[in-house]
């Protein structure tokens, strides 16, 4: 399974729940926001992490909350971003269950 994508609006990852995890990257205002929808997850466990191009996302599921979501225990998510960014200027936010991340664009 091929986990990276070049496009905004879809879906990047196989599961029981594709429709719940969808991955949205809007460019306004000169940064890149990226909007990840994870319900389920143990905040405490959230990982991002960046390289070049490419968001990694790893956490795993709320014991109870999960079950709901996904069998599988966490997940792993490579997002390719769609614009050059300074992965040095960022911002991470994780507010019910909506994983907010902004970088400013390289010109």
């Amino acid at each position: 399974m091929n986990d990276i994508y070049n496009y905004s609006n879809i879906p990047i990852r196989e599961s029981k729940c594709n429709d719940c995890d969808p991955v949205y990257q809007m460019v306004k205002d000169s940064k890149l926001n990226i909007y990840v929808s994870l319900p389920g997850i143990d905040k405490k466990t959230l990982q991002v992490r960046t390289k070049t191009d490419v968001v990694a996302i790893t956490a795993e599921y709320n014991d109870k909350l999960g079950k709901i979501f996904s069998e599988l225990p966490r997940i792993d998510i490579r997002i390719r971003l769609i614009r050059s960014v300074d992965m040095e200027k960022s911002k991470v936010e994780f507010v019910t269950g909506i994983l907010h991340i902004v970088f400013d664009l390289n010109f």
